[in-house]
C-alpha cells in the first residue's frame, strides 16, 4: 500500500479502457501476497536452519563431553595399571569427577566378615586428620538395614540420597553418629564387588551443599568405581603375592639352614668312620689279615662317597643361604685339568666312552678357589 501511495505521487495514473484503478490494486495485491508467501517460506527455512544449528551445537557439545569422559576414564585406567597407591587413585578419580559433579568427600569402607560390620579404610576430601582418626574407630553393623552404607552391601546396587536429613537411616545407630561428625547434605554409595562378593562400599558426599544426580549420572560414576575396584584388587593381589613370597623365602632359608647344620653334624662322624677304616686297613695289612682288607676298602670307599655327597649338600645349602666362602690360591691350570680328567676317567670308561686331553701350550697359573674350579670341571665332565 505504501508503494502504491508513493508511486502515485511520482507517476500519474490515468484510467483508460485497458487500465483501471481496481486492476492496479488487484495486481499490487497479488504481488504483496506473493511476497508474503516468499517471506513465510524464508522465515520457515530460517527457523529450521536455526533449529538444526542448535541441534548440531548440542550434539557437538555431547561429543565433546563424551570425549572428555573417555579421556578421563582412560587416564584413570592408566593410573590403575601403573600404581598400587589407592590414595593416589582416589585423588585422581575425585579430581576427574568434580569437573562434572560436586563431591567434597570420598571414602572407602571395607566389610569385616567376622564382625559383620563396615569400617573406614581410606578417605579423601575436606576433612581434618583428627576427624579421620576418630572415624576409623567406628564400625557400622550390617543390622542397620536403613543405612545408606549397608543397603548397597545387601542389594549390590548404588544408594543415592539427595537429602540426607529426610532419610530414616541417617538418624539411627552408628550411622547417625557418623552424620553428626560429618554432616553430609547428599550421599551416593556404591558396593565394591570382587569375585561376585561385596567387599565394602565406596561413598561420595558433600558436606557443604546437596548434589542432584539422575540415572545417567550414576551410571557414569559407576565406570570410575569399577577402576577403583580394580585398583583395590591389584593392591590385594600384590599384597598376597608378597606375603606368599616372604613365607616361601622364610621356609627356604629354614631349609637351607637345616641342611647346613645337618651337613656339619654328618660330616664329623663320617670323617671318623673314614679315618678308622684307613687305620683298620693298615693294621690288617700289618697283621696279614688279607681277607678283611677288601671289606675295609669298601667301607672306606663308601665313606668317601657319602662324604662327597654331604659336601655337595653343604655347598648347595651355603649357596642358598648366601654364605659361600671362596679361598683363592695359586695353582697350575694344566695340572688341575689333568687331575679332573683322571678323576672322571673311571666313570667315563664304565660307559665305554673316553676322555681326551689336548693342550696346545702351557696355560700357566691362576689365582682362584681351586676346590670350586675342580668341582666345576668334574660337574662338566
Amino acid at each position: 500500500l505504501m508503494v502504491i501511495a508513493v508511486g502515485h505521487y511520482f507517476v500519474d495514473i490515468e484510467p483508460t479502457e485497458r487500465f483501471s484503478l481496481a486492476q492496479g490494486i488487484y495486481g499490487w495485491t497479488l504481488i504483496l501476497v506473493f511476497m508474503l508467501y516468499i517471506t513465510l517460506l524464508v522465515n520457515g527455512t530460517t527457523r529450521r536452519f536455526v533449529s538444526a544449528r542448535h541441534e548440531l551445537e548440542e550434539k557437538n557439545l555431547q561429543i565433546m563431553e563424551q570425549t572428555d569422559q573417555l579421556e578421563s576414564i582412560s587416564k584413570v585406567a592408566q593410573l590403575v595399571n601403573s600404581t598400587l597407591d589407592i590414595d593416589e587413585v582416589m585423588s585422581t578419580v575425585m579430581e576427574r569427577l568434580n569437573r562434572v559433579f560436586d563431591f567434597s568427600i570420598m571414602a572407602i569402607m571395607f566389610l569385616d566378615q567376622e564382625k559383620q560390620t563396615l569400617y573406614l579404610d581410606h578417605i579423601r576430601g575436606d576433612i581434618a586428620d583428627e576427624e579421620v582418626e576418630y572415624l576409623q574407630g567406628f564400625h557400622i553393623p550390617l543390622s542397620e538395614k536403613h543405612s545408606a552404607f549397608t543397603i548397597p552391601v545387601r542389594t549390590k546396587s548404588p544408594r543415592y540420597l539427595s537429602d540426607v536429613s529426610a532419610d530414616r537411616g541417617a538418624s539411627e545407630g552408628v550411622s547417625a553418629e557418623i552424620y553428626t561428625l560429618v554432616p553430609a547434605k547428599s550421599v551416593l554409595t556404591f558396593p565394591l564387588i570382587k569375585d561376585d562378593e561385596v567387599r565394602g562400599v565406596l561413598t561420595f558426599a558433600n558436606i557443604n551443599k546437596p548434589f542432584y544426580l539422575d540415572d545417567a549420572d550414576i551410571e557414569h560414576i559407576s565406570h570410575y568405581v569399577a577402576y577403583i575396584v580394580s585398583a583395590l584388587r591389584n593392591a590385594s593381589d600384590y599384597r598376597e603375592i608378597q606375603e606368599a613370597r616372604a613365607a616361601a623365602d622364610k621356609a627356604n632359608k629354614a631349609k637351607s639352614q637345616f641342611l647346613a647344620n645337618m651337613s656339619h653334624e654328618l660330616r664329623t662322624p663320617m670323617n671318623a668312620v673314614i679315618g678308622y677304616s684307613e687305620m683298620l686297613e693298615e693294621e690288617a695289612e700289618d697283621q696279614g689279615l688279607d681277607d678283611l682288607i677288601p671289606d675295609l676298602q669298601k667301607i672306606r670307599s663308601a665313606g668317601n662317597h657319602l662324604l662327597q655327597l654331604i659336601n655337595d649338600v653343604l655347598d648347595l645349602s651355603k649357596i642358598e643361604a648366601d654364605k659361600v666362602e671362596l679361598y683363592a690360591e695359586s695353582f697350575d691350570i694344566n695340572q688341575l685339568l689333568m687331575d679332573v680328567g683322571a678323576t672322571a676317567k673311571p666313570l667315563v670308561d664304565k660307559n665305554d666312552n673316553r676322555v681326551e686331553d689336548k693342550q696346545e701350550n702351557e696355560l700357566g697359573k691362576a689365582v682362584q678357589a681351586q676346590t670350586k674350579m675342580r668341582q666345576v670341571g668334574l660337574n662338566l665332565l
